[in-house]
């Protein structure tokens, strides 16, 4: 089905406002974003048109690099098709991070104003976004969304991949809840690591925590290198009769690597082309190993 482009939302009506824009002040650029996309905060927006059809036509495969290379190339194809209507509003979008990014205000004013940008864009906005900054049509966006963090309230589990594992008895609140935690573990962990590996003396970083949801079992890092990460969950016992947010084990391993694959590597724009992340299962532990040619990091706001 065709996307609606009425006057809700006609970004090729804004080809005078990229003539203009360069010129804008910062203070009042937010206000053209605005009322540029007035029409995309209706119910029955463009953007969520857009992303429900990218939802219903994924063929989702069970290896994450090929689940995510699909969801891309999927995109690109949707792009294609509305190509005229979602290049202006990626253009103005880029020039606004752009001038602000270009501009000699403070880094912290930088980031004030980005953070206020980000504050409007909706969830069906920034999967747009995520999978055309991913695409050759994206340019050097994909800078922008490192540098700010722009992408930070888009969750892991609307993303096409994730799919073929939403389903009656997963609930999503705590799907929610169980990756934000896991993501502020990793990512004082990460800092902490990063930290002391400038000690002479650094041999290794280890962490443990209860698992988040799941007090009955230990979640545990392990680091001795930027491009190395271990992570372990563990029971006293035997995990394998364990249920993890109503996944019998193997079915939380495969969500967890899909989950680790996003933050690390495809949600950070790494090279998907290696398998970076295994696992191991021993007795009453699950290890997942995670090596990268490229330093692992984590998104997050730098002010």
């Amino acid at each position: 089905a065709a996307l609606d482009t009425s006057d809700d939302f006609n970004p090729i009506k804004t080809r005078s406002t990229m003539h203009s824009i360069r010129h804008t002040p910062i203070s009042y650029l937010l206000c053209i974003r605005v009322r540029f996309n007035w029409g995309l905060l209706q119910p029955d927006n463009y953007f969520k048109k857009f992303r429900q059809r990218l939802l219903d036509n994924f063929e989702w495969d069970e290896n994450p690099t090929a689940c995510c290379s699909s969801a891309k190339n999927h995109y690109v194809g949707l792009f294609y098709e509305h190509k005229e209507e979602l290049s202006h509003y990626f253009k103005i979008l880029y020039r606004i991070l752009k001038i602000l990014d270009d501009s000699d205000i403070e880094e912290k004013e930088k980031f004030r104003y980005v953070k206020i940008l980000r504050s409007q864009i909706s969830e069906n906005e920034m999967l747009a976004i995520y999978y055309n900054s991913h695409s050759n049509y994206g340019g050097k966006f994909y800078n922008y969304v490192l540098t700010y963090n722009f992408l930070k309230h888009l969750p892991s589990i609307s993303k096409p991949e994730f799919k073929g594992f939403i389903h009656n008895k997963t609930s999503l609140p705590d799907l929610l809840r169980f990756n934000s935690d896991i993501y502020q573990l990793l990512s004082e962990f990460i800092s902490q690591r990063d930290h002391r590996l400038k000690d002479e003396d650094f041999l290794e970083e280890k962490a443990s925590f209860p698992l988040p949801q799941n007090n009955s079992l230990i979640l545990g890092f392990k680091s001795t290198d930027y491009h190395e990460l271990d992570i372990e969950i563990s029971h006293p016992i035997d995990i394998a009769n364990y249920k993890i947010l109503d996944f019998d084990l193997n079915g939380f391993i495969a969500y967890f690597k899909f989950f680790v694959f996003d933050i690390f590597i495809s949600s950070t724009y790494q090279d998907m082309s290696c398998d970076c992340i295994t696992h191991k299962v021993d007795g009453s532990k699950v290890i997942f190993e995670i090596r990268s040619k490229s330093k692992l990091l984590l998104n997050v706001d730098r002010d």
